[in-house]
């Protein structure tokens, strides 16, 4: 859901990445500008691990772009209030697209979902992630 990839456990830790995957790989990701557990512009979460450091949004995206290889500049498209931005990497002939939600203001919670829960905050009603993730996977069927 939060786009984050890699970091460190603390600030002695060293700098965790996954490997990229075997096989072009469909990504969606929504991901609020006032999430205080994993932050937007990455840095220490201040939520869920007081000491965990998470890299930035921007590097969650490039590194399935990169390994989806996916055109480099997105194509955009904003709601009717400013609030949520789609960006959509296009993949290059291999169906492996990668797309971010961003919703500014949001918090760590589900958009479009219910009441938030103990850790999340109140979620967004302009978009559904649940009806946008279903769209996706029904979009990028996989064998």
């Amino acid at each position: 859901m939060a786009a984050s990839i890699g970091g460190q456990e603390d600030a002695a830790a060293p700098l965790e990445m996954p490997a990229p995957p075997s096989a072009p790989v469909p990504v969606i990701t929504f991901h609020g500008t006032a999430d205080m557990h994993v932050l937007y512009d990455g840095g220490q979460s201040q939520g869920v691990s007081e000491t965990r450091i998470d890299l930035p949004v921007s590097e969650a995206v490039q590194f399935w772009v990169d390994a989806n290889d996916c055109e480099t500049t997105p194509v955009q498209d904003v709601s009717a209030t400013g609030n949520v931005r789609r960006d959509l990497y296009a993949h290059r002939g291999n169906g492996a697209d990668v797309v971010l939600f961003t919703i500014v203001g949001q918090g760590h919670a589900w958009p479009g979902g219910l009441q938030p829960t103990a850790i999340s905050d109140p979620p967004s009603s302009e978009i559904s992630a649940t009806d946008e993730t279903w769209a996706f996977f029904a979009a990028h069927p996989r064998p």
